[in-house]
């Protein structure tokens, strides 16, 4: 069976894997394209303030948004919901917690600057960066809209165009007007208010302006409320790192772990996709009790990661050094390359985490899956807490990639009990075997330039995973018939 054929579902699946990871793609170099443009204009140490900032602003969000975006992909796939009132029930409430959140962060911006950036010089980056809490909340409840009338296409579009505003935005700000980093978050803010707006008022002219209902957002919480510990784990797991880095070592340190993290990030472009489009398909097939058509998805979503994620792990290790040096100075080469392998086998188990997670949260079981990662959560700050004043950025790599460890052996098996997938383990071999005469084939050749050395590795991959079968011409051929025929 072809990884794109996923049990000869509607064709619309296939298009909104592949347009979504096209389009997750270009998204995922936006944040690799501001490296250069602020560590080299500002310094590496604004750019640490900077992410550390945007971090935090997202992490008090999704707090904030008490996984009511959630609800709103779960309950809209029932018949009889009105989606006017459950997407104003759960946003207003959510919109209203981002707004207090915004105004806490305000008062306290000096205490969190020193917290998280060792230093009291940012506060009024961190003042202005609270007003994209609320802005990330109406954000990611029109995500979910979208998602809930399976407009992943066009949303990610629409995502890939916020992105390249922030860019230009940012370009304009440090190149052109030689602006400091309080007005490049000011012109960063500009645009996510704006384009938020216009998207709420096309949402609005679609499904009219409903008051929230009581009754409605009563169930939503009673399902999503449980998540918050899912999500604060998550995000906890995600940039409890960043935030402790910044505390012991301060803005350049937090500059250089983002650089390698952010890379290593690209990886995620390949998982996000389809675990935005599956949770709605397999809402639908668990609730009529579709075991077999849920495992053939998620088996045949898992081999598409892989295929791809495995083999980006050794790239990074065959180009690290070149790939650093030209998007930043060699301060952060010389911190940021020896960790970026180690965090893109993290963005594996992340990846392999959200994909098991994706049957949880589909079935309702929102407690089980937030208590594993609220313990790897809380493995993961203790880890920290001891070994970055040791080992700096290095031991908070290794002590993420643990956790991450800890918390998808823990969401497999509770996954395994609902779907029995299992692990994927020859296909997996096959893969690493691939990966790995890529990366010998690449070290032999002595190739500095990463331009040609990047395409000339991906076709050896190609060869490679074909030969040893786990990849054949007629799944190539299915896929792309499945996605232009």
């Amino acid at each position: 069976m072809s990884i794109l054929e996923m049990v000869n579902k509607p064709k619309k699946i296939v298009t909104d894997v592949l347009v979504s990871t096209f389009v997750k793609a270009i998204v995922r170099v936006k944040g690799v394209i501001l490296i250069p443009l602020i560590s080299l204009t500002l310094g590496v140490d604004s750019y640490g303030a900077y992410v550390q900032v945007v971090s935090f602003s997202m992490f008090l969000g999704a707090i904030s948004q008490l996984g009511l975006n959630m609800s709103l992909v779960k309950f809209a796939q029932k018949k009889d919901t009105n989606i006017g009132i459950l997407y104003t029930s759960t946003t207003s409430l959510a919109f209203i917690n981002g707004v207090i959140g915004a105004m806490i962060v305000i008062l306290m911006s000096k205490r969190i600057s020193v917290l998280l950036l060792n230093s009291p010089s940012y506060t009024k980056i961190f003042q202005i960066g609270s007003i994209l809490i609320p802005v990330r909340i109406l954000n990611k409840s029109l995500r979910n809209y979208f998602r809930s009338q399976q407009k992943v296409k066009t949303f990610s579009i629409l995502q890939a165009i916020r992105s390249y505003l922030t860019i230009g935005s940012i370009l304009f700000t440090t190149l052109i007007i030689n602006s400091n980093l309080d007005v490049v978050m000011i012109g960063v803010v500009i645009v996510e208010i704006l384009y938020v707006t216009l998207l709420q008022l096309f949402v609005f002219s679609r499904i009219g302006l409903k008051l929230p209902s009581y009754s409605v957002l009563r169930t939503c919480l009673a399902y999503s409320i449980p998540l918050v510990i899912s999500i604060l784990s998550d995000n906890l797991s995600e940039r409890a790192d960043r935030f402790i880095v910044g505390y012991f070592i301060g803005s350049s340190a937090v500059g250089a772990y983002t650089i390698a993290y952010r890379l290593a990030k690209v990886i995620l472009i390949y998982v996000i996709p389809v675990r935005e489009t599956y949770f709605p398909e397999l809402s639908k097939l668990l609730e009529k009790n579709k075991i077999e058509d849920c495992k053939s998805y998620l088996r045949n979503g898992i081999r598409y990661f892989l295929m791809l994620s495995i083999p980006s792990v050794f790239g990074f290790r065959l180009v690290s050094e070149s790939a650093i040096s030209i998007i930043s100075n060699q301060s952060a080469v010389n911190q940021a390359s020896p960790i970026l392998p180690v965090v893109a086998v993290g963005m594996i188990l992340l990846g392999l985490n959200q994909l098991y997670g994706v049957v949880l949260v589909a079935e309702g079981l929102t407690t089980r899956l937030s208590s594993v990662r609220g313990s790897a959560a809380i493995i993961n700050i203790i880890l920290n807490l001891i070994i970055v004043p040791e080992y700096g950025i290095i031991g908070a790599a290794l002590s993420t990639v643990l956790t991450y460890v800890i918390s998808l052996g823990g969401v497999y098996w509770l996954s395994n009990k609902i779907v029995p997938s299992g692990f994927l383990t020859l296909n997996s071999l096959r893969i690493s075997i691939a990966s790995g005469v890529m990366f010998v084939f690449g070290v032999s050749l002595g190739i500095k330039n990463i331009f040609l050395l990047i395409p000339i590795s991906a076709v050896v991959y190609s060869f490679s995973i074909v030969l040893l079968g786990e990849l054949s011409i007629s799944d190539i051929r299915s896929s792309l018939n499945g996605a232009f025929g």
